[in-house]
């Protein structure tokens, strides 16, 4: 992608209590990707750790482990009333946050070179309430991401950092549901 051309393919990452993504083909036709079954978004439950912790899904390993807000909050035992961001922000400087928060990093930066070699996208968008975290979670993830990228494949995919993004998935689905509307032909009356 040149400076200044829209991306073909942009990936949303949204880091909260899971992990999700939404993709959007941007060629032509702007269209959503759903995947066969409407799955395309579950990254959380990629496997990234093979033997790893328990998933609440019963897989073990998944990125969820690692980087869900419940498996943070659950590293850290951190009240699951109150909102990750704002439980973790006076605590960022204790050695169990950092560890916790780093492995975070980690998986997301793994799970971003995996998007990126089976994808392909031109852009990355991340949002959620972990990036309010003043790169505790980023910086290792991009750390990651820049440093294991394929050399002979595409250039790595910008990545944007949305840290006002609470409302882009719900933005997102309702756009889903419009665009429904628009395309489901009409029956005359």
């Amino acid at each position: 992608m040149r400076p200044g051309e829209p991306p073909q393919l942009l990936a949303y990452v949204s880091l909260g209590s899971g992990v999700g993504a939404g993709f959007t083909a941007l060629s032509g036709t702007p269209h959503v990707l759903r995947g066969a079954r409407g799955l395309a978004g579950e990254i959380g439950h990629a496997i990234i750790q093979p033997g790893g912790l328990y998933c609440h899904c019963g897989n073990r390993g998944c990125v969820e482990t690692l980087l869900g807000g419940w498996a943070i909050r659950a590293a850290l035992n951190l009240n699951v009333l109150d909102p990750l961001d704002e439980a973790l922000a006076p605590r960022l400087r204790e050695a169990a946050v950092q560890v916790t928060l780093g492995r975070a990093g980690e998986a997301l930066g793994q799970l971003l070179v995996n998007l990126h070699q089976t994808l392909g996208p031109d852009e990355i968008v991340i949002g959620g309430a972990l990036t309010r975290l003043d790169g505790a979670v980023l910086g290792p993830a991009l750390d990651v991401y820049h440093a294991r990228q394929w050399r002979p494949a595409a250039p790595p995919a910008r990545v944007t950092v949305r840290q006002d993004s609470l409302y882009l998935p719900a933005l997102g689905a309702a756009a889903q549901l419009l665009a429904r509307v628009i395309d489901t032909p009409q029956e005359p009356a």
